[in-house]
């Protein structure tokens, strides 16, 4: 049995926050539950589905210290819809949670606790971890996730994002699906600290949306990378395989250089890309005598030519790209201008702010002219 009694307001974000965790197919179906444990007047919040997992503490009146699982969706909706200002009492007895509050009663079923997987938040790892800003996770991640892969029979290592810890406290982040590739650095205060992991980027990007603005504590086994800020806890399962080095990627110089205004290429990029083949898109970028410009064309939908207010310079190049990687690297690019550098149109374009410095960058592939 379990009982115990919360304002609205206490329980209804911590739910949010668990139910990032959870998993949204059941295929085991307790990983569907959030498993709230209640003793000494707290209450522990746990969701995972093996990949991410996160637990959170918040203060409650216990009146019967116990466990139950309760399907997250539906218990996370249910208290997002309860007025803020209203005492909420759970009680969870054969098979059944009760929520009160007011005049008002629901039921849910619950899901068989024993089912629920023994989950490890590395309290024994702390101790050899370092700590660094949340914000700094966010910021390097913000630049490079979208280059992780999305589809589910991409190579396992690619849904990952690659983190190094440089024991000079430098922290690196690297995204790649093999079409193209983002770099992200920044200084942090976890000196000391040499390491190299990969991790779902789907996972590592709800974990780091999750933590509080403050200090988060980083620690690593074999198997798991954990995370521990206030009253959050978390942990994102590793990936194993070898992921892309884009250090071998990147070249020393470049044959042709352009420099352009994001917002330019963005926009005429987006109008481009109505007129490109649905099954094969493609536009082509152009620097030469005639200066910089952007086009596409297909049977089905027609054509489209835009000139590009842009300077160049070294030799002339005509290059074909899919225009969402071409798009997306340069919404990601943080900056209002970008230098790209090309050498001939089968070789990855590497795109970098213009005078910034050399903290990240992205590579995208060309596509073969059809």
């Amino acid at each position: 049995m379990l009982s115990f009694e919360i304002p609205a307001s206490r329980l209804t974000e911590p739910l949010q926050l668990v139910l990032r965790a959870t998993a949204t197919r059941d295929l085991v179906p307790a990983l569907t539950g959030i498993l709230i444990e209640a003793q000494d007047d707290q209450l522990s919040l746990t969701g995972t589905d093996f990949d991410l997992g996160l637990r959170m503490s918040v203060d409650a009146k216990v009146t019967s210290p116990g466990r139950a699982l309760i399907p997250a969706r539906s218990l996370a909706e249910l208290a997002r819809r309860i007025p803020p200002a209203s005492l909420v009492e759970v009680k969870a007895v054969d098979g059944k949670a009760t929520m009160r509050f007011g005049k008002s009663r629901f039921d849910l079923p619950t899901l068989i606790d024993t089912d629920y997987p023994s989950v490890d938040f590395g309290a024994d790892s702390q101790g050899e971890g370092k700590t660094l800003k949340a914000a700094a996770l966010r910021h390097v991640l913000g630049r490079v996730t979208y280059a992780a892969a999305q589809r589910d029979d991409s190579l396992p290592i690619l849904l990952g994002i690659k983190v190094s810890f440089n024991s000079d406290g430098h922290l690196e982040v690297c995204a790649s699906d093999n079409f193209r590739l983002a770099w992200a650095q920044t200084t942090t205060e976890a000196v000391g600290l040499n390491a190299e992991v990969v991790v779902k980027a789907r996972a590592l990007t709800e974990m780091v949306r999750s933590l509080p603005d403050e200090d988060v504590r980083v620690a690593l086994s074999e198997r798991q990378m954990f995370f521990r800020s206030g009253s959050v806890q978390g942990f994102c399962q590793r990936v194993e395989g070898q992921f892309p080095d884009h250090r071998k990627l990147i070249k020393e110089t470049y044959e042709t250089t352009i420099q352009v205004q994001v917002a330019d290429v963005i926009q005429a990029g987006e109008r481009a890309s109505l007129a490109t083949d649905v099954r094969s898109p493609q536009v082509i970028l152009r620097a030469g005598e005639d200066g910089v410009s952007l086009s596409a064309e297909s049977a089905e939908m027609g054509s489209a030519y835009e000139d590009i207010p842009a300077t160049w310079s070294g030799a002339p190049v005509e290059i074909a790209f899919n225009p969402k990687f071409l798009i997306d690297a340069l919404k990601n690019a943080g900056a209002e201008a970008v230098d790209i550098g090309f050498n001939g149109p089968l070789s990855a374009a590497r795109l970098h702010p213009t005078g910034a410095p050399d903290d990240h960058l992205a590579l995208v592939l060309p596509i073969r002219r059809m």
